[in-house]
């Protein structure tokens, strides 16, 4: 199942422009999102999300697949740093744009809003025994 569509991101993203690259990204995009949610969303969508949920998945399904098209050579590689003629470059260390949630990465500000939807860990154990 895959939370947005190729016209969407092309009508509010457009990063990638190849229509099979999209597809790819976006599927990949909504795994993670399974992951963060420990598969509960596919439960409910689309039928039991409100508009502003869906909107929600629409906009982190979109992120996600950009940032792993912008950076996937980067988050995938062996090395964690490298030094040349002075310059360093690390990965995996604090940053304060990026997070690492069960073992995906992404921007913070796009794990925020995955927080937000009622599926997210954060939320469920608060309220998951009441409304699910």
């Amino acid at each position: 199942m895959v939370y947005s569509s190729v016209e969407y991101y092309l009508n509010n993203y457009g990063t990638i422009t190849d229509t099979e690259e999209i597809e790819k990204q976006l599927k990949n995009a909504s795994r993670i999102i399974d992951t963060l949610t420990y598969n509960r969303l596919h439960k409910f969508f689309p039928e039991k999300c409100s508009e502003w949920e869906l909107e929600i998945l629409n906009e982190v399904t979109c992120e996600i697949s950009d940032f792993y098209h912008i950076n996937g050579k980067d988050l995938t590689t062996l090395l964690n740093s490298y030094k040349i003629n002075g310059v360093e470059m690390k990965w995996g260390q604090s940053n304060a744009n990026i997070v690492n949630v069960g073992g995906e990465t992404m921007l913070r500000s796009t794990y925020a809003k995955i927080q937000q939807l009622r599926f997210s860990a954060s939320i469920y154990d608060w309220i998951g025994r009441i409304y699910f």
